[in-house]
């Protein structure tokens, strides 16, 4: 929970098409921080989250791991780079995962508005349906090129459904259980 806050909290160096900035301990380090059971360290102009542990017997501790800590802006940037080179479903779908829910939100919207006319019968086969455009549009915008399987469709479903909660906790969606109908509330 922790490394999720820091990674939205502190700003490290742009993640850049060729990956994430690495840890490099010849360039020497600052700490500037503690965290659970790490240190947070400035290297070569970046932050990283180093978990430490304490060599058995040794005087000494080392850095198990160390990962970078990104802003909003260089975490999009990097999980696009990501789906960018997805080469096979499982690879995009692991890349969509780890992106932040707002990130969804357009797609949702616009699936909802242009395909649906702002209305989304809730269940069964139209929500099934809704599914599939739903995902084909997150897969489209992504740049994936890939056909979808079921499955995909499926784990899509799952991993937008906290954005679309989100939207509704916000009134961006209405639900209308009577009518068994979602809406989009600013759509005439």
């Amino acid at each position: 929970m922790i490394r999720a806050t820091l990674a939205l909290a502190l700003l490290a160096g742009a993640a850049t098409a060729q990956g994430l900035p690495q840890f490099d301990d010849r360039l020497g380090f600052e700490v500037i921080g503690t965290a659970d059971d790490g240190l947070i360290l400035k290297n070569d102009g970046n932050t990283f989250y180093c978990e430490v542990d304490d060599a058995e017997g040794e005087t000494y501790l080392y850095f198990q791991v160390c990962l970078p800590i990104l802003g909003p802006s260089a975490v999009e940037a990097y999980q696009a780079s990501r789906m960018a080179t997805a080469s096979t479903e499982e690879d995009f779908l692991a890349a969509l995962d780890a992106m932040p829910e707002v990130a969804f939100m357009p797609a949702i919207e616009a699936t909802m508005r242009e395909d649906y006319a702002c209305a989304v019968p809730m269940g069964g086969d139209a929500e099934d349906a809704f599914l599939r455009s739903l995902a084909e549009r997150v897969a489209d915008q992504a740049g994936f090129g890939g056909l979808l399987s079921a499955e995909a469709v499926d784990e899509i479903g799952e991993i937008t459904e906290d954005a679309a909660e989100r939207m509704i906790d916000q009134g961006r969606i209405t639900l209308d259980r009577e009518a068994r109908v979602a809406r989009l509330a600013d759509c005439p």
